[in-house]
């Protein structure tokens, strides 16, 4: 993760919440990346030590999980039509119409459905400004 996005992870203002299946996902990408990194030495001998092996325990004490059981059935339907193109961003749009809270994305599937989407960018420059 950027050094952008690790300010915001772990901004005490900030109350992050996060599906089970968003939650695999961005595991997949994150083991992805970080091995390419390592194949790369892009990453320096310490931080190898440092590197998280499990993105769940990274991800602990910053992100709530919620486990798409508790939301889906209630708002399945509706986000389905939010978000048709990529069914995999459907639970994390139900749980935005379910919660009222905004999505914190870089994937455009999310933009113009209707619910508030915010970029790391702008989310990063909303909450330093507020500081």
């Amino acid at each position: 993760m950027r050094t952008g996005g690790q300010e915001l992870l772990t901004h005490p203002e900030l109350d992050l919440w996060m599906t089970e299946r968003a939650t695999r996902e961005a595991a997949h990408v994150f083991d992805r990346r970080l091995q390419v990194h390592l194949e790369r030495n892009r990453i320096s001998p310490v931080d190898r030590s440092e590197a998280p092996i499990d993105f769940r325990r990274f991800l602990d004490g910053y992100v709530t999980v919620v486990p798409d059981t508790s939301y889906l059935a209630s708002v399945g339907r509706e986000a389905a039509l939010r978000v048709p193109d990529d069914p995999d961003d459907q639970p994390t749009a139900a749980l935005a119409l379910v919660t009222g809270v905004a999505i914190w994305t870089e994937d455009t599937h999310f933009w113009g459905c209707g619910l508030s989407a915010w970029r790391t960018d702008r989310l990063r420059a909303v909450v330093t400004k507020s500081q």
